[in-house]
């Protein structure tokens, strides 16, 4: 689904898996605010929320050593994200 210009939520199939359907959808697009202020709102435990990373320090050339630093905000991001919605 596209609208103002932007992907909404793109739905992907497999021929080769029977009722095997993935929808991803862009949460910046349905919802107003930040994902911070969404686990504030839902009262969302403390280990859910993504809490801070400069994304900024992260690049192509350090991307694997700073794993450490970004996989557990990412996975945090993820499962709050699931919780809420």
């Amino acid at each position: 689904m596209i609208e103002k210009g932007g992907i909404m939520s793109i739905c992907v199939t497999s021929d080769d898996f029977e009722n095997c359907r993935f929808i991803f959808k862009d949460t910046l697009k349905f919802v107003l605010g930040t994902l911070n202020g969404l686990c504030k709102s839902y009262s969302l435990p403390q280990e859910f929320c993504k809490g801070e990373m400069n994304h900024d320090e992260i690049t192509e050339l350090n991307w694997k050593s700073k794993e450490s630093e970004w996989k557990p905000y990412l996975i945090n991001d993820v499962l709050a994200l699931g919780i809420i919605f």
